[in-house]
């Protein structure tokens, strides 16, 4: 047989296959879309809760810088009461401490804050500030 052209061949499911392959197609769209509908809830439902976590750690953090200020004018009391010897060494010891384990759980919030801005940044497919900062300059040129 030698034919010389081409051809086309169009098979429509609803005619040669009967309904049994529309109805498997339009089940295989439904349930695309229902993950995809998922999907979608899940990822919005992120956002929420990683933006929740963001305002509560920022508010953490600005109360405990807050109280750092005040723990610092303590602390700088308490050593001018050590050298006029009012203060025994483990008190002074022990506010010392505190000062510092304020000055370290204020680093973690922070350090929690600028991973949860990075995580919200990521879902929301944005670039961290500092890159958006670097992308304007780029812009306004």
């Amino acid at each position: 047989i030698h034919t010389v052209g081409f051809s086309i061949g169009i098979s429509f499911p609803f005619i040669t296959g009967g309904p049994t392959y529309v109805h498997a197609a339009e089940a295989d769209r439904n349930a695309v879309w229902q993950a995809y509908r998922q999907r979608l809830d899940e990822a919005v439902s992120g956002v929420h809760q990683t933006a929740a976590d963001l305002t509560l750690v920022t508010l953490q953090l600005q109360q405990l810088q807050t109280n750092s200020s005040q723990s610092r004018d303590a602390l700088h009391r308490a050593h001018a009461a050590y050298l006029r010897g009012d203060l025994t060494v483990t008190d002074y010891y022990d506010l010392s401490i505190n000062f510092i384990n304020r000055q370290l759980q204020s680093l973690d919030l922070k350090m929690q804050e600028r991973q949860l801005q990075l995580a919200l940044s990521t879902q929301l497919g944005l670039p961290p500030a500092d890159l958006q900062h670097l992308a304007g300059k780029e812009t306004s040129k």
